[in-house]
């Protein structure tokens, strides 16, 4: 990613002053070499928008947060300003295209699940947590679009830290696959917010008390299966399993390279 953004740099033709508008607003970057890639995948994504190719902007915006990341402290990323516009409203766009996309899958029909019983669901737990669903590429696709939506509510946390919009969503999108154990920490740091609409903490709150008996009873398995680990770590069988597994791996690649 980060040569085919040094080309793109290229390609694109940053010039100097753009380069130095890629930070010289807002704040200072710590990695400024990170600062210029975010600033060519920002100009890559606005031209893939430009041109309705939703994957590559996506794809672009995602690398763009995450090279900003990268580029400054977590504490200067709420006033970083990109190519002359504020990271929060590179992120706000960035969520546009994404829901944008999920939206295009499942009018396709991509956001449907068939289990072996033969009935259908759009609710991404069943994808998850149900055994019996077939994964086809319909599936993963739609998968890796909430993933990277996930990704981009997870980072607008710390750009817009103050804000309760992004960490209830993370709770809603935890607590829609019944993944209680980390909705329900984003809530309550929903909870602790000051800025953005009441009405948001509100329903934050709602929700948090709904699954807080499922976050306890994850808690409890979570909390057992690590100290079942750490038994089986003291006891030395790790470190057996470890070296009866990397000696079996070393003898299947000399019976490979000798034919037998």
């Amino acid at each position: 990613m980060r040569i085919l953004a040094i080309s793109s740099l290229l390609i694109i033709g940053l010039s100097g002053l753009d380069a130095q508008l890629a930070f010289a607003q807002g704040v200072k970057p710590e990695d400024t070499s990170q600062s210029l890639e975010a600033a060519t995948c920002l100009q890559m994504a606005r031209q893939a928008e430009q041109r309705g190719d939703l994957n590559q902007a996506s794809s672009s915006y995602t690398s763009t947060l995450s090279y900003c990341s990268h580029a400054y402290l977590l504490r200067d990323l709420p006033r970083v300003v990109l190519l002359g516009e504020p990271l929060s409203s590179v992120g706000r766009r960035a969520i546009l295209v994404q829901l944008k996309i999920i939206k295009g899958l499942t009018t396709q029909g991509h956001g449907a699940y068939k289990n072996e019983t033969g009935t259908y669901t759009h609710h991404r737990s069943t994808y998850l947590q149900n055994k019996n669903v077939q994964l086809d590429s319909r599936a993963l696709t739609m998968e890796n679009a909430y993933q990277g939506l996930h990704k981009m509510y997870s980072e607008m946390i710390f750009i817009e830290p103050n804000s309760p919009t992004w960490p209830y969503l993370l709770g809603v999108m935890d607590a829609s696959i019944a993944n209680y154990y980390e909705g329900y920490p984003h809530l309550l740091k929903c909870l602790k917010t000051t800025g953005g609409p009441q009405s948001v903490r509100v329903k934050a709150k709602a929700l948090a008390d709904h699954i807080l008996p499922g976050y306890n009873m994850q808690k409890k398995q979570v909390e057992e299966d690590w100290a079942q680990y750490q038994q089986y770590r003291a006891s030395g069988q790790e470190w057996r399993d470890i070296a009866r597994a990397s000696f079996n791996t070393e003898r299947e690649r000399v019976h490979k390279e000798r034919g037998w």
